[in-house]
């Protein structure tokens, strides 16, 4: 995050090469689900591309609709867990 604890699409791009560096060893040249909120951070030109080339399909929340959503993580995901 930056100095004043906000994100922007840099930083955001810095977290989703992370993300893959953690993940791609795992998913052996398959595709890999990334659900993410829909901060405007991962709608970048730059992160779109990213993830294209990187075998990873995003799932956006809908923007403000991350608690209304949230019982698809204890519900559904949590046997992906």
């Amino acid at each position: 995050m930056s100095d004043k604890g906000w994100t922007d699409n840099e930083i955001g791009l810095d977290w989703f090469q992370a993300f893959n560096e953690c993940t791609e060893g795992k998913a052996a040249g398959q595709y890999c689900l990334l659900v993410v909120d829909g901060h405007n951070s991962h709608y970048s030109l730059e992160f779109i591309t990213f993830v294209h080339e990187h075998k990873i399909v995003v799932v956006c929340y809908p923007a403000h609709a991350m608690h209304v959503l949230q019982g698809l993580d204890v519900v559904i995901f949590s046997l992906l867990k």
